[in-house]
């Protein structure tokens, strides 16, 4: 507790708190612990609209209230006239789905707050008047790696309200799902039926697997293609009893968040297996997981993994769950390998160059183009060059920076049969090119985001706003902002939004 901390914190989108945090949390209230209250919404079918229940009320020994948010989790639960008002909206102004959100509402809800955290909610410049002329307003944050689009920070700053944003989370995350996505991707486009036998086989089917196990993005693909949208779920509050029962220490997070990095966890490569060494090497230098000496330590730790033949060495694997084995003996052989390809990054901030170090341990060659940026590490190029030349393109722009940067000429340029990967932001591609390529199957992609929600329509397969990807385009991968979900990477998320409201109080 602090004389001059937090009264009271309004959170008006729904954020990932651990019992840790909410420790963190309690430091900096004027009074008592953090004593976190999740409002509750319901569904109203016949509206399709979520809604505050009328007999709602706010508990009064709260010092934290946090509102879940008003995407949909679903192309079914979204009303006919939010979809038409969904239809001309680029992906970083969402629409207000609830409809309720007016400023009168923001400023009820944030009436007794000396704090406010927002992520997807705007605020209109007569609830930051209103702020301002009450005084007493210390902090705004934003969840999420920018502001600017959420309100006028001038006008706050002005006023000395502690205005800021999280910008620096998630840069292994989304970097793992970029090679992960590409090692699916030749998979998908390349796999037999013939039993593996190369070195590239063993390292593509060992981070096949390690992706599977740890990511999870096939399963966020799945919902994608059935029109279920896991990123909403948290934003919608509908894992909040989940959410409470991890707060409480009923649930542990990697229970709540199953989606984990590879950085830190732990390996074994038990047989002398082609390319072993290789491997070893790329998942150390290029993944930070931690190499074994031997699988003593792996039967206490279940973030840990041996490699080996599993019915050679079955005796030996007692003890272990079927979740720790990787077994070499059952992969197949992919027809295509990473080594020697050229890797194109466009956009080399922190993710592009986390993306590029990967990369490069992986035996390709890095190329970027990225304006006012320099590494000596990578050769420098241009788009144009880039997109002819490269075998794998990744777009790992900032988001709201680069609208349009790759339109017709640069995707006719890209060769046939190349990958592409976009994990940043949907606007920065346009979508009519990338659509005919896919379409004619002359690449192949793993998108994450796009310039509205991940529908039939948006990929040019139906003019039918509420139509589905559905198996459409099976040899390519369809996400939706999974790159930045992790168990570590919404902890570290979290513990920089409670630094900067300690900022406020400075």
């Amino acid at each position: 507790m602090l004389p001059d901390g937090y009264k009271h914190i309004e959170v008006l989108d729904t954020v990932i708190f651990y019992p840790e945090h909410v420790e963190g949390l309690s430091r900096l209230m004027k009074i008592g612990q953090a004593n976190i209250e999740q409002v509750p919404l319901h569904w109203q079918e016949g509206e399709k609209a979520w809604s505050v229940p009328c007999d709602y009320k706010p508990n009064s020994e709260a010092n934290i209230r946090m509102w879940p948010s008003s995407l949909p989790e679903s192309i079914a639960k979204i009303s006919d006239a939010h979809l038409r008002t969904l239809g001309n909206i680029q992906c970083w102004t969402e629409a207000d789905l609830r409809g309720n959100r007016t400023a009168q509402f923001m400023l009820n809800q944030t009436r007794d707050a000396d704090g406010v955290v927002t992520c997807w909610t705007a605020i209109p410049d007569e609830v930051l008047k209103a702020w301002i002329k009450r005084g007493g307003m210390k902090s705004i944050i934003c969840w999420t790696h920018e502001f600017e689009h959420r309100m006028n920070v001038t006008l706050a700053r002005n006023a000395g309200i502690n205005v800021d944003s999280i910008p620096d989370y998630g840069t292994d995350a989304v970097a793992e799902l970029n090679i992960g996505g590409l090692v699916e991707l030749m998979r998908r486009n390349h796999g037999t039926k013939e039993k593996a036998y190369t070195g590239s086989d063993m390292i593509l089917g060992v981070l096949g697997e390690l992706f599977g196990r740890l990511r999870g993005f096939l399963k966020n693909e799945k919902n994608t293609r059935r029109g279920r949208f896991s990123h909403h779920f948290h934003k919608l509050g509908r894992s909040a009893d989940a959410y409470a029962a991890m707060i409480h220490g009923d649930k542990k997070p990697e229970e709540v968040i199953p989606e984990r990095l590879l950085r830190g966890k732990k390996i074994y490569i038990m047989d002398d297996l082609p390319e072993g060494a290789a491997l070893e090497t790329i998942l150390q230098d290029g993944f930070g997981m931690i190499i074994l000496a031997d699988k003593a330590a792996i039967q206490s730790d279940k973030d840990s993994f041996v490699v080996c033949d599993a019915q050679r060495h079955a005796r030996e694997l007692d003890g272990l769950s079927p979740e720790q084995i990787i077994d070499w003996g059952v992969m197949k052989h992919i027809g295509d390998s990473m080594n020697g390809k050229t890797f194109g990054v466009v956009g080399l901030g922190r993710i592009g160059t986390r993306t590029a170090e990967i990369a490069q341990r992986l035996g390709m060659k890095v190329t970027y183009a990225s304006p006012n940026t320099f590494d000596a590490r990578f050769e420098a190029t241009n788009l144009t060059t880039l997109f002819e030349e490269a075998d794998v393109v990744s777009i790992t722009v900032a988001p709201h920076k680069a609208q349009g940067l790759v339109g017709e000429a640069l995707m006719k340029r890209l060769k046939p049969c190349a990958y592409f990967l976009n994990t940043s932001d949907g606007n920065a591609v346009d979508e009519g090119p990338l659509n005919a390529r896919l379409q004619d199957g002359t690449i192949h992609a793993m998108l994450d985001v796009y310039q509205g929600l991940p529908t039939g329509k948006a990929l040019g397969l139906s003019a039918d706003t509420r139509s589905k990807i559905g198996e459409n385009l099976a040899t390519n991968i369809f996400c939706y902002r999974a790159g930045w979900k992790t168990m570590e990477s919404i902890g570290e998320k979290t513990w920089r939004l409670i630094q900067k409201l300690e900022n406020g109080l400075k």
